[in-house]
């Protein structure tokens, strides 16, 4: 009886036991199943984080484009507010001197009686006035139609040489009032073809030619120059096989144009002027010398038209040394 009862009490303690152990593998399960839970919440909270944050992140970049486009923008209405009260400027001063000038004299040759001499002079001088407001108006309608891009160039191969002949001849006539020589020196014997812009490159040669004679001092040689010149790229890898046709490579990296340059005796550029010389309305400290009046259009044209045809312009000058204003620009592909 005693064994039977010992025996009872062990299976009591042993039940108890394996009800424990139940218990705990339970409860273990249930605080995994818990934890897994909650490990994937926090999982999906961290990604929601990382996600708001990549969204913040872009937002910022955003915020930062715009904020940068603001800026481009308000940097380019400050330069059109520039341009503007230059334009008011121009248009107060070279516009209405000269309108003034016109209805002062107008008035005064229909309001009193002048001789012959006098009326003469006074309409010379509505005449130049009128030039002078032509040449104006004209520089701005041809500088707004190129920036506006409604003026097409077209390339096609044309004799350069005989069109600087003729602004050659056209303009000795004019220098010649001041005693200055125009002369023209070119090294090509033949035809000197290039492949630009005909209209264009005529109104690039008279700009030049009309500013060397304008800034040049009496008695003194304004020198053009045309002639050819090759240009070999560099810069290019070459492999084994290619050596064996280096030749073959050199011909077809030549690259020929046509550069003419407009020389005076003048008084130079210092720096300041050559940092603004290709600039709209750019005043320079060196002034014409015959009482000619410059719009500053001119040579802001000129560069617009010479990159527009694939060509280069720029100037050597040092102060008291003259002026060297040279034009490159692509030859024929007969060259």
């Amino acid at each position: 009886m005693l064994d039977y009862g010992i025996n009872f009490f062990i299976g009591i303690i042993a039940f108890i036991f394996a009800v424990l152990a139940f218990r705990e593998r339970w409860q273990r399960k249930r605080d995994y199943r818990v934890y897994s839970r909650r490990a994937e919440e926090l999982a999906d909270l961290h990604e929601q984080v990382r996600l708001a944050h990549l969204d913040l992140e872009q937002q910022h970049r955003e915020l930062r484009l715009a904020n940068i486009e603001i800026q481009t923008q308000n940097a380019q209405l400050q330069a059109v507010s520039e341009e503007r009260l230059m334009i008011l400027g121009m248009v107060s001063h070279d516009l209405k001197n000269p309108l003034t000038a016109i209805q002062g004299l107008a008035e005064a040759m229909t309001g009193a009686e002048l001789s012959v001499e006098e009326y003469q002079e006074y309409a010379g001088v509505i005449l130049d006035s009128s030039h002078r407001m032509n040449n104006l108006v004209r520089g701005f309608l041809d500088l707004s139609r190129l920036e506006s891009g409604t003026v097409r160039l077209q390339a096609v191969p044309f004799n350069i040489l005989a069109i600087v002949q003729s602004f050659v001849e056209q303009y000795s006539h004019i220098a010649a009032q001041k005693r200055i020589t125009i002369l023209l020196e070119s090294d090509v014997e033949e035809d000197c073809m290039v492949c630009a812009d005909e209209s264009a490159t005529q109104q690039v040669i008279e700009n030049l030619l009309s500013n060397a004679v304008k800034y040049s001092p009496h008695s003194t040689t304004v020198r053009v120059r045309v002639f050819a010149e090759e240009n070999l790229h560099a810069g290019a890898v070459l492999l084994k096989e290619d050596f064996e046709r280096l030749d073959e490579l050199a011909a077809e990296s030549r690259h020929w144009f046509i550069r003419l340059e407009v020389i005076d005796e003048g008084p130079g550029l210092s720096t300041a002027d050559k940092l603004k010389l290709f600039g709209k309305f750019a005043r320079l400290s060196a002034r014409p010398t015959g009482g000619e009046e410059s719009t500053g259009l001119g040579l802001a044209i000129v560069k617009t038209l010479v990159e527009s045809m694939q060509g280069r312009v720029w100037c050597e000058s040092e102060v008291g040394k003259g002026a060297t204003f040279i034009v490159e620009l692509p030859a024929a592909a007969t060259m």
